[in-house]
């Protein structure tokens, strides 16, 4: 589900743009996020084959172009990322953390 609510807020940005609402640095830091965190990692790249069809065709194309664009990550266990993480910051915590 968070993904399909970025496709549709950067999809949101793109119109922007188009449009002359937002700035560029919108539109590119949506399209980073998109492109940088989201579709480089398979999972995500497999999810956008599943739904690129309900996007309009014209931001569909974007995403599309983005997915040859960007060089596919290699798989990572993100769980285990995010927990050596959340270890890291408790460990340099300068307060105490509620139960």
């Amino acid at each position: 589900m968070a993904f399909r609510v970025t496709v549709l807020s950067a999809q949101d940005a793109y119109l922007q743009h188009k449009v002359g609402l937002v700035d560029a640095m919108t539109l590119d830091n949506s399209m980073r996020i998109l492109k940088n965190v989201w579709l480089v990692q398979p999972v995500y790249r497999a999810l956008w084959l599943e739904q690129a069809a309900s996007i309009a065709p014209e931001f569909a194309t974007v995403i599309d172009a983005a997915v040859r664009d960007v060089p596919l990550a290699k798989a990572s266990d993100q769980v285990a990322r995010f927990q050596a993480n959340l270890a890291n910051v408790i460990s340099t915590a300068s307060y105490n953390l509620p139960n």
